[in-house]
């Protein structure tokens, strides 16, 4: 970017706001290339496929729900990864809270891992965790919600994971 002003002040000022602005795209670039936090539930009476994927209609709840995202139960287990999602008959790479959508997931059993209204979370690894805690000012309020409570459930298999 080229700055041009008749003022050095201004100059400096420009600078130094292009500079900020630099860094929050370079901050928000990383944060989209990771799993983003979301949870979401298992609509009653939505259940269209048992397994092969198991294809279920949901609603998220909070956060940002994508496609290629492993997703866990409350209790911390592995259910399986959410391969496709559609609205309304259309295909689509992502959904935010209050969004209703079919789902399917691989490698879950509807009856067996997925239940009518059974809440599940993305599966977020500490890494991307510690990134997301970094970068908590670019989360939104229901965002960090769920990373906290995402972290409730990893303590629960490693006391000191997330630390």
């Amino acid at each position: 970017k080229i700055i041009t002003d008749q003022v050095i002040y201004h100059l400096l000022d420009e600078y130094e706001a292009w500079k900020i602005e630099l860094d929050q795209k370079k901050k928000r670039d990383v944060i989209d290339n990771i799993t983003s936090p979301a949870r979401f539930e298992v609509v009653s009476g939505c259940i269209f496929r048992q397994s092969n994927p198991c294809i279920v209609g949901i609603e998220v709840t909070a956060g940002i729900l994508k496609n290629n995202t492993k997703i866990i139960n409350e209790e911390g287990k592995t259910i399986g990864t959410i391969k496709g999602m559609q609205k309304e008959g259309e295909n689509v790479s992502d959904a935010g809270r209050g969004e209703q959508l079919a789902v399917s997931i691989t490698n879950a059993k509807a009856g067996k891992d997925v239940n009518e209204g059974q809440n599940f979370y993305t599966e977020i690894n500490e890494k991307d965790y510690k990134t997301l805690i970094e970068n908590r000012e670019l989360l939104k309020g229901d965002e960090v919600e769920i990373l906290d409570k995402i972290r409730e459930i990893k303590q629960k298999e490693s006391k000191l994971w997330g630390m």
